[in-house]
């Protein structure tokens, strides 16, 4: 019973920290650079689907910290099953979970499509996303190939 809140409270304590990580992207695009880098030397990927990766940091920050608020909640509502707090606790997990879907929803809308770009860092706004890249390398290499 007490796995569920541990594992929710490493997931919250991450998802803070990577909100500080986070803040220190916006404010500075040669770390920006960096974590493109990284990504790009430790995922099969292209480089633009890196750098969609970490666009979509903040919506990352979002969904690690639900996740964690989902497990929480969801071994408090276990505890409380009978009452009107096992019933509140419920609708607070429902919510959550409902939130980290939003979450994740958003996250892969800002890697592939830089949609909507207000939540992508202010130096990484003009980006095309990845689907619309890799499109437009398509037809270059077709226009190219004759």
């Amino acid at each position: 019973m007490k796995g569920g809140t541990v594992l929710g409270g490493a997931f919250i304590v991450a998802g803070l920290f990577h909100g500080y990580l986070v803040i220190r992207l916006w404010r500075n695009p040669a770390r920006a650079a960096r974590l493109v880098d990284n990504f790009s030397s430790v995922f099969p990927y292209s480089d633009e689907f890196c750098r969609g990766m970490v666009r979509a940091s903040a919506a990352t920050t979002g969904g690690v910290t639900t996740a964690g608020l989902f497990a929480v909640l969801g071994q408090a509502a276990m505890a409380h099953q009978t009452g009107t707090l096992g019933r509140d606790l419920l609708d607070a997990m429902i919510t959550s979970l409902v939130a980290l879907f939003l979450f994740i929803a958003l996250n892969m809308s800002l890697t592939l499509f830089n949609f909507p770009k207000r939540l992508a860092p202010p130096h990484m706004r003009d980006d095309l996303g990845s689907v619309i890249a890799h499109r437009r390398d398509r037809a270059a290499r077709r226009r190219a190939a004759g």
